[in-house]
């Protein structure tokens, strides 16, 4: 079984799965970048590296918004195949 420490951390993790599916889903960048760190850094499948919350809304506005989109449509789901 689980400690009641560990239950509460798979629920948050849950909670986290569940707004970050939704926010892609309902295309919506500011509940996306809401649970972003402010220092978020990562590299983008083109290589693009984008750091920090401004440039992250950026990148997303870049590939999904506008007629010069990159990306004509996105949506996520997840499985998960065991508990972390």
């Amino acid at each position: 079984g689980m400690t009641p420490e560990q239950a509460a951390a798979h629920d948050a993790l849950r909670g986290l799965r569940d707004r970050l599916v939704k926010g892609v889903n309902d295309k919506n960048p500011d509940a996306i970048l809401a649970d972003l760190d402010d220092a978020i850094l990562f590299t983008a499948m083109n290589n693009e590296v984008v750091h920090g919350k401004d440039e992250a809304r950026d990148y997303y506005t870049k590939m999904l918004v506008g007629s010069q989109r990159i990306v004509k449509d996105m949506s996520l789901e997840v499985e998960v195949d065991d508990l972390s």
